[in-house]
């Protein structure tokens, strides 16, 4: 999904959209955050007993930013 995504921004903003990762820390870091993901806030990945990491509020190691809420945030980035 993120590829697709990435190909229609980059066909809508006539290519050279670059790297995109500084956007999306921007929005997830900012007010505009739950505008352009679904958090996921709750949940693990632990597994047969290992201990992983556990999902919170905002960007964790088991779910990044959570989903993304494609044309919400096709408008954030512009």
């Amino acid at each position: 999904l993120w590829a697709a995504f990435a190909t229609l921004q980059n066909a809508r903003h006539g290519g050279g959209l670059g790297n995109l990762n500084p956007t999306f820390y921007s929005i997830g870091n900012g007010s505009s955050y739950t505008t352009g993901f679904h958090d996921v806030a709750s949940g693990n990945n632990s597994f047969n007993g290992v201990t992983g990491f556990t999902a919170g509020v905002g960007y964790d190691q088991v779910t990044g930013w959570g989903s993304f809420k494609s044309s919400a945030l096709a408008n954030l980035i512009g």
